[in-house]
């Protein structure tokens, strides 16, 4: 193929045989630029060439580069279209049509239009079936799934669905992911793309979808709040991660709750969940640390798979676990069990949120700038205590309501 293709750009006329005949096809996109589909009078040979006489075989090979490459930007790509569209009208006439060919036909319209991608990725989201399925009925599989046609039908079904959002968000986030293999994406830049125009509009959206998006996102770029990972969320608008990093606040928030409900001595979190849920649009980092109890219990529970995501107590209690909280420039460092809320300056505080292991005396800090004991909950106590200091030392307001159980 290297040969070929350099003797096409380098000789005038060049003699092709038979055996090369069957692979020229991919001489229009091979090689380093300029490569014969950008330069008119190369690819203009090389279809005379596949014309002279067309044979089914190299015809089937055309269309396969052609949709493996396919770019409506670059004027060859758009004349190959033509050339393709114009051969199936001419094996239309013949009256041993072949399966191939009939195949062919009926997907001519939309994947052969100009701009085919736009039209094929409209059919998509109306058309009922999953989105592998309508792959294989347009002839879109067999490693075609993941083509350059494919990459550019996504982007329209991207567009297409954040105008109608979240009408068929499954297909738009699916057509990008190989069956039965999550462990890569597809087309890695739509992944962006798509956290940066499907976290804004979703922003208030009901759960179900914020934990579709969550799930989704953080399989493919991972918590963008743990250092080493900003690198996979490149090219995302910043609104839009500072929104996923409030739904993570919220995941972990929830996380934390579910242990502690199942392995705490506190009979009353309750009402500490609800306290810092009143908090959540202020809260700019969490963080979960969990005691070995606590992470055994997770483990052997369906919430298992979060425990990847968060950090080890490696010592004291094996019943303690804790939550970092940091807002309004401090960090809140609660603990599972009914002791004091320690609040330090974020600027000072000693440890760092995101690490695997802590130890439980680096998380007793022994000077801080506020404590709240967790006394007389059922009578708003130390919630009001907490949230006047809150006010006025952190400039950050809720109505006393919020935190009141309903």
């Amino acid at each position: 193929l290297d040969s070929l293709t350099s003797r096409i750009k380098s000789e005038n006329h060049p003699s092709i045989n038979k055996r090369e005949i069957s692979i020229i096809p991919w001489t229009l996109f091979h090689g380093e630029s300029p490569r014969l589909i950008e330069t008119p009078v190369k690819y203009n040979f090389v279809l005379q060439i596949i014309n002279n006489p067309i044979k089914f075989r190299c015809f089937k090979h055309l269309v396969y580069v052609y949709l493996s490459n396919y770019d409506p930007s670059i004027k060859g790509c758009e004349v190959i279209r033509r050339f393709i569209w114009d051969k199936l009208d001419d094996y239309s006439k013949d009256e041993k049509i072949t399966k191939r060919v009939s195949f062919l036909l009926k997907n001519r319209n939309p994947i052969f239009l100009p701009n085919g991608h736009n039209q094929t990725a409209s059919i998509f989201l109306k058309k009922e079936g999953d989105v592998d399925s309508l792959l294989a009925e347009h002839g879109l599989d067999k490693g075609l799934d993941s083509s350059k046609y494919v990459n550019f039908v996504s982007h329209s079904m991207i567009e297409l669905t954040k105008k109608n959002f979240p009408n068929n968000l499954n297909k738009c986030l699916s057509i990008n992911e190989f069956p039965g293999d999550q462990s890569k994406p597809k087309f890695k830049e739509l992944i962006n793309k798509m956290a940066s125009e499907f976290l804004e509009v979703a922003e208030n959206s009901e759960q179900e979808i914020k934990e579709k998006l969550s799930n989704y996102f953080l399989r493919y770029l991972k918590d963008p709040r743990i250092p080493g990972n900003s690198i996979h969320w490149q090219g995302v608008s910043d609104n839009a991660k500072k929104i996923f990093c409030q739904w993570l606040s919220s995941k972990d928030l929830e996380f934390f709750f579910n242990i502690v409900d199942e392995t705490s001595s506190d009979t009353k979190w309750e009402y500490r969940r609800k306290f810092w849920e009143a908090y959540l649009p202020k809260i700019t980092n969490t963080w979960v640390i969990l005691g070995r109890e606590a992470k055994r219990y997770a483990v052997s529970s369906k919430l298992g798979s979060e425990t990847n995501r968060y950090g080890d107590l490696v010592s004291g209690s094996s019943k303690h676990s804790v939550f970092l909280i940091e807002m309004g420039g401090y960090v809140f460092i609660e603990w599972n069990d009914s002791g004091a809320c320690r609040i330090v300056k974020a600027e000072e505080c000693p440890f760092k949120f995101y690490k695997k292991r802590y130890t439980s005396d680096e998380l007793k800090v022994r000077q801080y700038e506020h404590k709240v004991r967790h006394i007389f909950a059922e009578r708003y106590s130390w919630q009001e205590k907490l949230r006047r200091w809150i006010r006025e030392e952190a400039n950050i307001y809720i109505d006393e309501q919020d935190y009141k159980l309903n």
